[in-house]
């Protein structure tokens, strides 16, 4: 089987595609936004716009049978209208800020649900998108355990604290509020809020890099307003870290009772202090961390997409 992914391919969302794509029994090709203009509302507009041709155009070069699209608005909406063009059924992933941001758009939400199959990859995404009556099947994220296992431990000023993602009001929250010269802060990822932040910056890494800070560091924070999934939660749990998160949407539902669950600032201090205090509480969320993680692989998320795909073709 053939599938066109559409999806805006950078940050996670590149990483989920290219994953699953590996591990697939079908082929993908892939629809990108490199053809839409990156001014904020035109953006959607013309990669919608000018996708519809191109994405036809691509879909009868490469014979495509299935479309798989990553996010309900715009990219969702995109594949419904060319499923409609072509008679291809479309599959949408829901990664999370479609489900919890654009509420005035719940109509066409609604619309491109009713006309795909869609997935999700937490319950907390499958109750968000069901209070506005799409109905959805769970297939959470992966992990690459050989990669992980094969990263050598960084080298690390200790006490050493980890934080991973997008340097954005979201994803940074009260991370400011915690960094000061008690605790030696690693601060991977890159964005807009980079110049506000101290501790050590080391930009976007290459995955097998990231796993190595991971591995040298004492706790690994989640200081995010909310996450559809936490990839790098479930990452910091496989390479042995204690992982402290805010106690809301994705992240929650694989910390629950394997970390520490911190909303303000006072409860993070306080969290990292009795992990480095505590050797009991530290050891058990290491080893309920790396038990969890375990679950997890790309390969199970592919194949689990691949029978939402053979479900689909089959309708």
């Amino acid at each position: 089987m053939r599938v066109l992914q559409i999806a805006k391919l950078t940050g996670g969302i590149a990483r989920h595609v290219r994953e699953t794509s590996a591990h697939s029994h079908h082929d993908s090709y892939c629809l990108d936004y490199d053809h839409a203009i990156n001014i904020p509302l035109l953006r959607a507009f013309t990669f919608i716009f000018l996708g519809l041709p191109i994405g036809l155009f691509r879909i009868l070069k490469n014979r495509i049978d299935i479309i798989h699209a990553h996010y309900l608005i715009p990219a969702g909406l995109l594949g419904v209208l060319l499923g409609k063009l072509t008679r291809k059924p479309v599959v949408v992933t829901v990664h999370g800020s479609d489900a919890m941001r654009l509420s005035q758009l719940n109509f066409l939400k609604r619309w491109v649900g009713r006309n795909s199959q869609v997935i999700t990859t937490t319950k907390y995404l499958q109750n968000r998108l069901k209070t506005i009556g799409i109905a959805s099947r769970v297939i959470p994220n992966g992990l690459d355990h050989g990669k992980i296992s094969q990263a050598p431990p960084k080298k690390l000023k200790k006490p050493a604290i980890t934080f991973v993602g997008s340097l954005i009001p979201n994803k940074v929250g009260i991370l400011p509020e915690l960094l000061n010269g008690q605790y030696n802060f690693y601060i991977i990822g890159d964005g807009p809020m980079g110049d506000e932040l101290g501790g050590t910056k080391l930009g976007q890494l290459p995955p097998e890099e990231v796993y190595s800070y991971l591995k040298g560091s004492d706790i690994f924070i989640s200081t995010s307003k909310w996450e559809g999934f936490g990839l790098a939660i479930l990452e910091a749990m496989a390479c042995g870290v204690p992982v402290i998160a805010r106690p809301n949407s994705g992240q929650a539902e694989l910390v629950e009772n394997r970390g520490i669950l911190a909303d303000s600032s006072l409860e993070f201090k306080a969290g990292i202090a009795r992990l480095l205090n505590d050797p009991k509480l530290r050891n058990r969320s290491i080893k309920e961390g790396l038990k969890f993680s375990r679950q997890f692989s790309w390969e199970a998320t592919s194949n689990g997409i691949d029978r939402i795909y053979e479900l689909s073709k089959g309708r």
